[in-house]
């Protein structure tokens, strides 16, 4: 009887872990077809069917960004984080959430978590280079995007980047470089 329940138990996880993978999937997909409601949907059920989805967090928080609900964006992306506190992705989002709403200093501490968790990213390096740029912290700004640029050589936003902050560093010479 123990031994008939602990396995009932394995199956009803195993059940759960494949549904709320699948409904995941299936937001997946919504949003491929260009349905972010029904996306959106499945994203929120695959959450009830395990609330330390860090990924269905992550997921929703894209649509309801892409959409313009920079509140709701931040609100998942912030359980997202709460659920995996090492979520690279999570926090690079954050952090171009933060910078398209002017938190600048709130767009380089997600940023710099990003950093922090991810490998090396060239998209992270040059987005917290424009956010340090938009905050006149133009060595920081320079020192991110020279990184971005180690990364990725041939990454035009990255050479802006530097050009600007060499610009506002008055060093005109590198600036055209």
């Amino acid at each position: 009887s123990s031994r008939r329940r602990h396995t009932r138990l394995r199956t009803v996880t195993k059940f759960r872990r494949v549904l709320f993978r699948s409904l995941k999937l299936l937001g997946d997909t919504y949003q491929k077809m260009s349905d972010p409601q029904n996306a959106i949907n499945s994203y929120k059920s695959a959450i009830e069917a395990n609330e330390n989805y860090d990924r269905a967090y992550y997921s929703l928080a894209k649509i309801y960004y892409n959409n313009g609900d920079t509140d709701k964006a931040i609100e998942s992306l912030s359980k997202a984080v709460i659920v995996s506190p090492k979520y690279g992705k999570a926090y690079e989002l954050l952090g171009t959430v933060y910078q398209d709403i002017e938190n600048l200093d709130a767009a380089v501490e997600n940023y710099e978590l990003a950093i922090k968790y991810s490998k090396k990213s060239y998209s992270i390096q040059y987005r917290i280079s424009s956010s340090y740029n938009l905050k006149k912290d133009y060595t920081e700004a320079r020192d991110h995007a020279k990184l971005a640029i180690e990364y990725k050589r041939n990454y035009a936003p990255a050479y802006f980047e530097l050009g600007l902050a060499e610009k506002c560093l008055g060093n005109r010479a590198a600036a055209l470089d």
